[in-house]
């Protein structure tokens, strides 16, 4: 019996100890696994937001899709007429002859620039150049937006939008689709014109021109036949309007004016 005590009593001392190990260990392990104090999220890293519009002149001014409207800060808008010109002309780029068509009769005239005015250089013409082709209403339907259309060429919310313009106006007023030549030709989805012709205070017939640039318009309806040099007029420019939104004007005053100033103040000096 004794023996027998002794055992039981090393037994139970060996299931304590083991029950006691037992605790301690899940004691620790709770402890290292136990979840710590909530982090808060990183915060997202900040994204300066880009500009409303956009757009980076071309290679060349005849090359490209026109800025957004309003992105113009100065533009000259004129209308060229070859009424007058013979019916047969040289082309400049391929030296060939070609035949001008009586029915195309106009084009508009687009200069633009985005720059602040005192880095405009009219002299070297805008940062967008072009001359737009015009027709008259059933001319452009037919040979513009039906051909375009059935190419694939011109979307059909732009077919739309040219159709429902055509719609509001006059059937002789003229509309054209800005476009270029740069690796063949091509037009440029919802970018075009419209021209119409009003009576001035003297009763001459002077054109009005809305250029459309993705759902904005430039509007020139302040156009004039004054400050055409020779030059222009050989070329056929007929009216044009500067379209200031930066002040050009009023720096090129004052440039003139300074100049004048130095120059008086020399001479007085002389």
């Amino acid at each position: 019996m004794p023996r027998q005590t002794g055992a039981l009593a090393k037994m139970r001392a060996e299931m304590a100890a083991r029950k006691l190990a037992t605790n301690e260990t899940i004691s620790i392990t709770s402890t290292i696994v136990a979840p710590g104090p909530v982090q808060a999220p990183a915060p997202a890293p900040v994204v300066e937001p880009l500009p409303a519009t956009t757009w980076t002149p071309a290679h060349h001014p005849s090359v490209g899709p026109m800025m957004p409207i309003d992105m113009v800060t100065y533009a000259v808008v004129g209308v060229i007429d070859n009424d007058d010109k013979p019916l047969e002309y040289t082309c400049q780029k391929t030296g060939k002859v070609r035949k001008r068509q009586k029915n195309l009769r106009y084009k508009l005239s687009i200069d633009a620039w985005v720059l602040p005015a005192h880095h405009i250089q009219k002299k070297n013409g805008g940062q967008f150049s072009r001359n737009v082709q015009l027709r008259k209403a059933t001319s452009f339907e037919n040979k513009i937006i039906d051909v375009n259309e059935s190419k694939g060429t011109f979307s059909e919310t732009f077919v739309h939008e040219l159709r429902d313009r055509i719609a509001l106006n006059d059937p002789e007023d003229l509309y054209g689709v800005i476009s270029d030549h740069d690796g063949g030709f091509n037009y440029f989805e919802r970018q075009y014109v419209h021209v119409t012709f009003t009576a001035d205070e003297d009763g001459n017939l002077m054109p009005v021109a809305t250029i459309y640039v993705d759902g904005q318009k430039l509007v020139a309806d302040a156009m004039t036949s004054l400050f055409i040099t020779p030059k222009q007029k050989a070329m056929g420019l007929v009216a044009q309007q500067f379209v200031d939104r930066c002040g050009y004007a009023a720096r090129r005053k004052s440039q003139t004016a300074q100049k004048a100033t130095r120059t008086a103040s020399g001479g007085s000096k002389a």
